[in-house]
């Protein structure tokens, strides 16, 4: 590998140099080892990339509670917003879309979504709607009569599909040959 990097004019720290390789439940211990310059870099089992957290074992559940908690704060900023009787529920929504699910779904096309993480996505999409309609805990509002007051067209996990399924077509797309 190290003949490759010398090709390109880049200053390479291997101090500031970790590797994280994927293993499968049944692997108890990293067995690969990646050597640059004969130089062994350190596994790790979990590292930030462009602010979305990977780990070994691809367990996406603590990014995906990351991302809610980053929405949620941003939910929370908004206060005055949501609770503005002058703004029109579409111009929320729009809001709320713009500002509080797109930072919930961010790099989602790469989480590995379980059954569990689904509905804590569908339960914060809830929480989110009932917040802007000002539906208290203690009133009684079926989700159906939530999704109708708010003229719901897609859910934040049919998003979330659409997303994957969007990268999958760009990849296969792409060339083979392609480096």
């Amino acid at each position: 590998m190290g003949d490759e990097i010398s090709a390109f004019p880049l200053t390479w720290h291997i101090a500031y140099t970790t590797a994280c390789c994927y293993r499968t439940s049944r692997d108890k211990q990293i067995s690969s080892k990646i050597c640059i310059d004969e130089i062994e870099l350190e596994n790790v089992e979990k590292f930030t990339y462009l602010e979305s957290n990977m780990t070994y074992d691809l367990d996406c559940s603590k990014e995906i509670a990351v991302r809610m908690a980053k929405a949620m704060a941003n939910l929370k900023a908004l206060d005055k917003i949501w609770k503005s009787k002058a703004i029109t529920l579409e111009t929320k929504l729009s809001i709320l879309e713009t500002c509080v699910f797109s930072t919930m779904l961010y790099s989602c096309e790469t989480w590995t979504v379980t059954k569990r993480c689904e509905s804590q996505i569908l339960s914060f999409q809830r929480k989110c709607y009932r917040k802007i309609l000002r539906i208290g805990w203690t009133q009684k509002v079926t989700n159906e009569e939530l999704y109708k007051k708010i003229q719901l067209a897609e859910t934040l996990m049919q998003k979330v599909i659409q997303r994957k399924l969007r990268l999958l077509g760009h990849i296969c797309k792409m060339d083979d040959s392609r480096k």
